[in-house]
């Protein structure tokens, strides 16, 4: 129930979230046309939930087939979008949708696995699984999106050196994740703990450019300090998460002591920016600087409102 649960949440609701508006941000951030029609991503939602549904062992199995299959054509969607892009400014944030897609690839079928294999196994691969999902499929998609929609919901302009400190923060943030990914596989907690510990350097120095854009207009609804606050709870997280990695005996006790990560992961960071995110912000006109790069719903609001 706890499985299913979580699953519900992630897959029914953050990463719907996260392939319609990965999709949205792409177009605006490359400059590219929005598709005429949306059958094709219809498909691969309807795919994705599908394959989310299913979590009887088997049947899970199959239902991770689907997901995969859905998470191949969104990341076959994103790269064609990028090869074919002249060059943007922000171009980073497709490149953090891309390293969140190929996290997702790898972790699935990982958790397939996890489904049908021996006890001895299946701590070590829940830890690997949960990891990449939450920090590389959620996590990077978030760090990427806020590139342009922290200055968007502030109603102020982005600073300078933004986009060059999203770029400086990506590689380390793939270190990150790739460290506590063998850490947990090999059941080497120092070396997880260690990757934990690069994976905050980089959700540090994007918190750090997201303090100076609010040092030029403080959150002041619902929206922004929400988002702000998911800010906090992941590095609140990922300290909870290397604790519980080196004071754990074994991979199952490991195990064990995930949910304790879960609370402040999904309660505190994910359903926070998710809820920031969707909800509907009050309207004032935008500046130009964050006009022009935002969401194209962003400024026909703008339009709307002049």
């Amino acid at each position: 129930m706890a499985v299913a649960a979580i699953h519900l949440l992630l897959l029914g609701a953050v990463t719907n979230a996260i392939v319609v508006w990965s999709a949205r941000f792409t177009a605006a951030v490359l400059r590219t046309p929005v598709p005429a029609h949306r059958r094709a991503e219809a498909a691969r939602l309807a795919l994705l939930n599908a394959g989310g549904a299913a979590d009887l062992p088997w049947v899970g199995v199959a239902g991770a087939g689907a997901v995969f299959a859905a998470s191949a054509a969104h990341l076959a969607w994103l790269a064609r979008q990028v090869r074919t892009a002249l060059p943007a400014r922000f171009a980073v944030t497709a490149h953090y949708y891309l390293a969140a897609s190929i996290a997702l690839l790898t972790g699935v079928p990982v958790g397939a696995w996890m489904l049908v294999t021996d006890d001895a196994l299946r701590p070590r691969l829940l830890l690997f699984h949960a990891h990449v999902n939450l920090l590389g499929w959620v996590t990077f998609t978030v760090l990427g999106t806020l590139l342009t929609l922290w200055p968007t919901v502030l109603r102020t302009r982005m600073v300078d050196g933004a986009a060059r400190a999203a770029r400086t923060a990506l590689p380390t943030a793939v270190t990150g994740l790739a460290l506590p990914g063998a850490g947990v596989l090999a059941w080497w907690p120092v070396l997880a703990a260690a990757g934990l510990a690069v994976f905050a350097a980089a959700a540090l120095r994007t918190a750090a450019t997201a303090a100076r854009t609010a040092g030029q207009r403080p959150p002041s609804s619902f929206a922004t300090w929400s988002i702000a606050a998911a800010g906090g709870w992941l590095l609140i997280a990922l300290c909870v998460d290397a604790w519980a990695l080196l004071r754990a005996g074994s991979p199952a006790a490991a195990a064990d002591r995930f949910g304790a990560v879960l609370v402040p992961l999904l309660a505190g960071f994910a359903a926070q920016v998710l809820i920031g995110a969707l909800r509907d912000p009050e309207r004032p006109r935008p500046r130009p600087a964050a006009r022009r790069h935002a969401e194209p719903h962003f400024r026909r609001v703008s339009a709307r409102t002049r």
